[in-house]
């Protein structure tokens, strides 16, 4: 089928482009300037470009390579704000996505840790499933890292189809709260694991600098330790050895 292009020589701007059937004077849309045109394409342009550490307001500088515009084309709409609302629509998209997803894979290990943003509190639970694979699964916002805000997140995952049915190992930073909520949700089924590093760094802030390299060396070989016994010795000989030397508080921890 013929058409013909009816464009005069580029303007400074190129406001549209038209092109007709020679029979039936029809007006058709190019393919490319509908692509254009795409508030998707532009908002997944957006997001990478956030992603990749493009400032917002150096976007325009980055478009043209992107979407492979010709440099004789100026490029408009593309302000910081503008730009940041495409941002937040793309990323709240994939976000809600991403954590309404049902879990109906089975997971071992659940990883769940409060992360301070401000003057925001958010929780998160990162699962590991039988193959191996490490997966974020949950994120929850609150103040503080308050027994609601767990109890929200951890029966949210439940329902979601997370499963300690068959065992769950479940890894936490030492919180009250998130311990108090797994063991409503999922009962004796779940195994309440303190994370090491949380542990680790919780004794060594208590020490001064010239202890916290030894300290740190007799902790990880307790930890990699094979045997459970000798293990709870080795840990037991390091916190009397504190004790006795003025750091109690560090000992206790």
């Amino acid at each position: 089928m013929q058409r013909q292009c009816l464009l005069q020589p580029l303007p400074q701007a190129l406001r549209r482009p038209r092109v007709r059937r020679l029979q039936g004077r029809e007006e058709l849309v190019p393919p490319t300037y509908r692509a254009l045109q795409d508030e998707a394409t532009l908002g997944e342009a957006a997001l990478e470009q956030s992603l990749a550490g493009v400032a917002m307001r150096r976007y325009g500088e980055t478009m043209p390579d992107l979407l492979g515009i010709p440099d004789e084309l100026p490029v408009t709409h593309v302000s910081r704000s503008t730009v940041s609302r495409r941002f937040l629509a793309e990323a709240g998209a994939i976000l809600a996505e991403v954590l309404h997803r049902p879990l109906s894979e089975r997971y071992l290990v659940v990883f769940l840790d409060g992360l301070a943003l401000g003057e925001h509190q958010v929780v998160a639970a990162v699962g590991v499933t039988e193959a191996g694979q490490k997966r974020v699964l949950a994120l929850w916002e609150g103040v503080t890292e308050s027994r609601e805000v767990c109890q929200a997140l951890v029966e949210d995952l439940a329902a979601r189809g997370l499963s300690a049915q068959h065992g769950l190992l479940v890894v936490i930073d030492g919180s009250k709260a998130l311990a108090a909520a797994v063991r409503a949700v999922w009962g004796e089924r779940a195994l309440i694991q303190r994370c090491v590093c949380h542990k680790a760094r919780n004794v060594l802030e208590k020490l001064p600098r010239s202890l916290q390299g030894m300290v740190r060396r007799r902790l990880a070989r307790a930890w990699g330790e094979a045997d459970a016994a000798a293990a709870a010795l080795s840990l037991q000989a390091l916190a009397d050895r504190l004790d006795e030397t003025g750091y109690a508080e560090a000992a206790a921890r």
